[in-house]
């Protein structure tokens, strides 16, 4: 994944309270890497795709990546796991984990479904212990989300600025 073919329709998302507690199968389902129930060996496995904190983060409506393929990288690579809203047909992720701030996990989860990182995270905590390779993506995926950010607001400024140029500064 290169960091610049990353989308930035996720850029302004945040965190949305949900209770998994209750609706599994009905509301919502969770999304199983392809294959998943073929493998014997991942049957004992399932619980491990549960939501285990009562958040959701949003995703575009449209996602960028097969869903099943999407699950298995999530699966492979960080503590979330990839969910459809049958009620609203959309796809969100939820953490598996809880007990610290997984900032730098949510912003991977981001990326590896080809979206740049959502600001509402990009303020990372220094609780890394290493930094390595994968780290320094995120570091870079979020100051990209960052500098998407700042352009826009920029644009926003200039257009504000030749409106009340144009109008002046009258109040009606």
């Amino acid at each position: 994944m290169k960091i610049k073919d990353l989308s930035a329709e996720a850029l302004y998302f945040s965190p949305v309270h949900k209770d998994w507690g209750s609706g599994y199968g009905e509301t919502w389902e969770i999304v199983y890497p392809r294959g998943f129930f073929e493998k014997e060996d991942w049957g004992e496995r399932e619980d491990e795709f549960y939501p285990m904190m009562n958040y959701c983060y949003p995703l575009p409506d449209r996602l960028r990546k097969d869903p099943e393929e999407y699950a298995a990288l999530l699966d492979k690579h960080v503590p979330l796991t990839l969910i459809y809203l049958t009620e609203d047909d959309r796809y969100v992720l939820a953490l598996t984990g809880g007990g610290m701030d997984f900032s730098w996990e949510i912003c991977y989860a981001y990326m590896l479904g080809g979206y740049l990182p959502p600001l509402y995270f990009c303020q990372l905590p220094a609780l890394a212990t290493s930094f390595t390779v994968w780290r320094k993506r995120v570091v870079a995926a979020c100051r990209r989300s960052c500098l998407v950010a700042k352009n826009q607001v920029e644009w926003q400024l200039k257009d504000l600025r030749a409106l009340r140029a144009r109008y002046g500064r009258k109040v009606v």
